[in-house]
């Protein structure tokens, strides 16, 4: 299970805050930039599904703010430096647990 970085496009609604928009403000709706970071866990030819929190427990496979995400919204995928951040804190800038 990889962690990485996903650069998406969202779709943006008026939400609850008014029914009506003039035509000046609808004009002016754009899709939302979005970076998400977590494990992919689907690789799916039209998506991926990634999760921003996992268990520790190498008996559990609980996930926690799991995303499908359609390919056709990404922009850019990166790999994140490992899987266990806790063994190369020194490459990742990462710090470890217990460290000052």
């Amino acid at each position: 299970m990889k962690p990485m970085m996903i650069h998406w496009t969202d779709t943006t609604g008026q939400g609850d805050q008014q029914t009506w928009l003039s035509s000046g403000e609808v004009a002016e709706m754009e899709p939302c930039d979005m970076v998400t970071i977590g494990y992919l866990l689907v690789d799916d030819e039209d998506y991926i599904v990634v999760a921003a929190t996992k268990s520790m427990d190498p008996d559990d496979d609980a996930f926690g703010n799991v995303n499908a995400i359609p390919k056709c919204c990404i922009t850019a995928v990166s790999s994140l430096c490992c899987e266990q951040p806790e063994s190369c804190a020194s490459k990742c800038n990462v710090v470890a647990e217990g460290a000052d």
